[in-house]
């Protein structure tokens, strides 16, 4: 297993430069992510291999070289080739990510679209990530019942191809947690969000940073209920995973410090005013 220090294209040679280092696989803090990441990136597929690397990007936060290359794959390849809405659903993925919404809808529309043609079928797991994401967007759009829309139409393919537990049926029910706390009905946000939390740790590897990001989530909708210790806590523990799983760099990680500076903040001004006389209040 590497650690990816940077990735560059050297328009000279015209070829990707990537600075890799090597981990100890020995390593506690990395034994079990490594475990994980030999099984599910680029495992021998080819569309994975072909997209791996954007993925890699893609989850570390770099958006831009991520798009760069899936802008790249797809000017290679030939129409009929599936991988074209591939692409064009990682790029929908990147778009939406940098607040490019209009965009990503395009290309993630435009990736259902191919699929349907290439699988001739309506309720591909595929597709079902395509729904993910367009649903994602117009949460994004503040187009709640669209949002749930899409997302029910997500899990119920999910729900009905992929094991009980499953980390992408762990993604859905936590972004429809998402939709729910936007809407400010945090007891359902609250609801959802725990049972991504419970499938997410039987699935995945403890330092895996889909957790972490679930915990700030869990955080958030404990915020928002002015619950503001227990928010602390799942921001801290957040954190804590985030320092095994991303780059020091990682827009999550200022997030969460951000995160946990508020809820700090208004922890000690509560305490402050409890501790004043009663005239002074």
């Amino acid at each position: 297993m590497f650690r990816l220090e940077n990735v560059m294209f050297d328009e000279r040679e015209v070829l990707w430069c990537v600075k890799l280092t090597l981990c100890n696989e020995d390593d506690q803090d990395i034994k079990e992510m490594y475990a994980y990441q030999k099984k599910s990136v680029g495992g021998g597929d080819e569309q994975a291999s072909l997209v791996s690397l954007g993925l890699i990007l893609f989850e570390m936060g770099e958006y831009e070289k991520a798009k760069q290359y899936y802008t790249r794959v797809l000017d290679e390849l030939s129409d009929d080739d599936i991988n074209v809405a591939l692409c064009h659903q990682r790029l929908g993925e990147v778009s939406a990510s940098q607040g490019e919404y209009d965009v990503a809808l395009d290309h993630l529309n435009e990736a259902v679209k191919l699929y349907k043609k290439f699988q001739h079928a309506h309720d591909t797991l595929d597709i079902a990530y395509c729904y993910f994401w367009i649903g994602a967007v117009h949460e994004y759009k503040e187009e709640y019942e669209t949002a749930l829309s899409y997302l029910n139409k997500d899990f119920a393919i999910k729900q009905a191809k992929l094991p009980a537990d499953h980390v992408q049926t762990a993604m859905t029910l936590r972004q429809i947690g998402a939709v729910h706390y936007r809407q400010r009905d945090y007891d359902s946000a609250l609801s959802y969000h725990q049972r991504a939390l419970v499938m997410y740790q039987k699935v995945l590897p403890p330092t895996h940073f889909y957790i972490s990001g679930s915990l700030t989530e869990t955080g958030h909708v404990y915020f928002g209920k002015k619950e503001y210790d227990r928010a602390l806590v799942y921001y801290n523990q957040s954190l804590q995973v985030e320092r095994k799983s991303l780059p020091p760099d990682h827009p999550n990680v200022a997030t969460t410090y951000h995160s946990i500076g508020s809820s700090q903040e208004i922890c000690i001004e509560a305490a402050a005013s409890q501790s004043q006389p009663e005239g002074f209040r």
